[in-house]
């Protein structure tokens, strides 16, 4: 298909609707783990590009500063300490930011670096829709971009994620780019494909991985050239031999000018960032259930498979097929499923790695997006050869196709703003993903923080205190609570309930950290709030008081001790039943004729067969204002777990604590 400015400006309706409708919806998400580091990053370097300066003490005032122009963490910080993700994104954010919320105040201060990812997933989807259009026609191209638009997972993370569309974006424009520069041997398009990969680039290492996409693609488009290299190189244009010779240096160029930790010592900070790939991306992380065939992945896959919407999924299947169905000059088709497989099969590979689905891998999905589109060309030409070429008019037969996203549409609503926990009917939604405990289920990546917060704002007393359970403080902005929120995470109280709300997502393997407060709160607590998707929740509100205790541990006794003595270097406590621990308390003696009491742990046990080692160690802080261990006195509390033994391990058969010791237990009994 051919592009003119008509049928362009009708091709525009799909990238503008995803636009204003991913606009109207910024306010409705939160924020991602990982984009806090890149707003305060991206603000320390524009601030060094904008002024000259490393931080932000010689800045006029401004009305609005912005949450993430951290004093802590400024363009003298990063430049001595940076590493990971380049920070191209992060700068590109923090200047929507600088424009939108900082200058015209039209926008949040969240929500202005937000502007960044949705138009950033505009550009992808108006890349899928142009570039289906150019191949293969109207239909094509309406299907692909909506394919894409309502992909769950594309949807959702084009609100707060900040690398990974982001980085779809350029690498499908690179690839789009190129193709149209081979048309003609057109230098402006090659130089295009190199400032999308220069943005690429400066956004993740992924892009890196395009040339074995462009390899086999190009073997099979110009095969005479590969026999006769030297042959085809030379009969290039000079403009277009020219940029194509010096395009490592033009994007290198740009990689290394938009990141200023790279120039105190290029070479040794360069190979820094490929070795933060190299841990990242190998090792085998993750999965040991989908390993096969000598250590080969298939969970991303799996992932896709069970992820992926019925109607998308069934449309690039036809896609794929239709791949070798065709005899084309240029074999697209043929560069899509490529573009497809690539991505999917660089972390599938035996000692590869890839956590938390396949969201690291985005660029995959707009060559599924593609390659649905090129399906639903098929399937309309498949129903006229069957049925008849009079029974229904091609146009009317498009419209059919349009019409069975309706489905997927309603479902997209009923989830939202949860969309990339999306499950498909394969697995049995969202639901059926934990009863088979898939890997990384009802994982918002932070997004499901954000909800939680509006229910607090809602429902929270003036002067409540919150907390993360296991997330830093970064994770939720406090600009997100009411001002009458006190959001602290040294307000957690423990056993001793003081009355503050502990909040945290729920996801699968999310319980790995602070084994002691998850065993806490899940023993004890009953939730206040929960968001959750067909049935599953993603995270909680907990109120650690005694009205919203299980009414089995309100009734907090003295415990009756049948017997304590030593045991080499451990105090051991016998109680006279089973009970659910609470408090210990041991008074003692600090003389000079005895070892200071400064180290130790508890066991406890049931039948003094199996010991239980407690996570929490002596002396470790455990909960706000409470030390476990002072001069002559040990406190600890304990996540009402069962048991009739307890151990004091000291280290030494001198400790102090051994000097005329008495000792407190509290806790709950339990019925038999």
């Amino acid at each position: 298909m051919k592009i003119t400015l008509k049928n362009f400006s009708g091709l525009l309706i799909i990238p503008i609707l995803f636009f204003i409708v991913s606009f109207l919806t910024l306010s409705h998400y939160g924020i991602s783990w990982d984009e806090p580091i890149h707003f305060t990053r991206g603000q320390a370097y524009l601030n060094y590009f904008l002024s000259g300066d490393l931080n932000y003490q010689d800045v006029k005032p401004i009305k609005r500063r912005s949450f993430y122009q951290d004093n802590s963490f400024t363009g003298q910080f990063f430049i001595k300490n940076d590493s990971g993700h380049p920070p191209l994104n992060g700068i590109l954010a923090a200047t929507a930011n600088f424009i939108f919320y900082q200058k015209l105040a039209v926008l949040g201060d969240i929500e202005s670096y937000h502007l960044f990812n949705i138009l950033s997933g505009t550009l992808l989807v108006l890349v899928v829709v142009v570039f289906a259009a150019q191949s293969y026609g109207l239909l094509a191209a309406l299907v692909a971009g909506i394919s894409l638009g309502v992909y769950p997972l594309f949807f959702a993370e084009s609100h707060f994620n900040i690398k990974d569309p982001a980085e779809a974006a350029f690498y499908a424009g690179t690839i789009w780019a190129f193709w149209n520069s081979l048309k003609r041997y057109d230098w402006r398009w090659l130089l295009a494909a190199i400032l999308f990969f220069a943005l690429a680039l400066g956004t993740k290492f992924n892009i890196l991985f395009l040339p074995f996409i462009l390899t086999f693609w190009l073997a099979w488009r110009y095969p005479q050239a590969i026999l006769h290299p030297v042959k085809a190189v030379v009969r290039l244009p000079r403009h277009f031999l020219f940029l194509l010779i010096i395009s490592p240096v033009i994007a290198g160029a740009v990689f290394f000018i938009t990141w200023p930790y790279l120039w105190q010592d290029p070479l040794a900070h360069t190979l820094n960032i490929f070795r933060y790939y190299k841990e990242i991306g190998t090792g085998g992380l993750g999965q040991p259930h989908y390993l096969t065939w000598g250590g080969f992945n298939l969970f991303p896959i799996t992932w896709i498979a069970i992820t992926t919407p019925p109607i998308i999924l069934f449309l690039t299947i036809l896609g794929v097929g239709g791949v070798f169905l065709r005899k084309e000059k240029e074999k697209t088709a043929l560069l899509w499923l490529i573009w497809l497989i690539i991505p999917i099969l660089r972390v599938s590979l035996p000692g590869s790695s890839i956590y938390g689905g396949v969201r690291q891998i985005m660029e995959f999905l707009p060559a599924m997006a593609l390659l649905s589109g090129l399906g639903a060309q098929v399937l309309v030409r498949l129903f006229k050869r069957w049925v008849g070429k009079n029974f229904l008019s091609q146009s009317v037969l498009g419209m059919v196709v349009l019409l069975l996203f309706i489905p997927h549409l309603l479902v997209m609503v009923n989830l939202h703003p949860n969309e990339n926990v999306y499950f498909n009917i394969f697995i049995g939604g969202l639901q059926g993903a934990q009863k088979a405990n898939i890997p990384y289920y009802g994982n918002s990546f932070g997004n499901a923080y954000y909800q939680v917060v509006r229910w607090l704002n809602q429902n929270a007393l003036p002067g409540s205190m919150v907390g993360l359970i296991q997330g830093t403080s970064v994770n939720i902005p406090v600009s997100y609570f009411s001002p009458h929120i006190d959001y602290s995470n040294s307000v957690w109280s423990g056993i001793n309930r003081q009355g503050e709300y502990l909040v945290e997502l729920t996801h699968q393997g999310n319980e790995i950290a602070y084994l002691f407060a998850w065993e806490y709160i899940n023993r004890v607590l009953i939730p206040v709030y929960e968001v959750s998707v067909d049935g599953v929740a993603l995270a909680k509100v907990w109120k650690n008081d005694l009205e919203h205790s299980r009414p089995e541990y309100l009734d907090e006794q003295l415990l009756s001790i049948k017997d304590i003595q030593r045991i080499d270097d451990a105090l051991e406590i016998d109680l006279k039943d089973i009970v659910s621990l609470s408090k210990l308390k041991v008074e003692f003696d600090e003389q000079s004729n005895c070892q200071p009491f400064t180290v130790g742990f508890i066991q406890t046990s049931v039948d003094k067969i199996n010991w239980r080692t407690e996570i929490e160690k002596i002396p470790e802080y455990q909960v706000k204002s409470y030390p476990s261990l002072e001069d002559g006195l040990l406190r600890y509390i304990f996540p009402a777990n069962p048991a009739k033994l307890i151990r004091i391990k000291t280290g030494s058969t001198t400790s102090c604590l051994f000097k005329n010791f008495k000792v407190e237990m509290r806790g709950f009994k339990i019925d038999n």
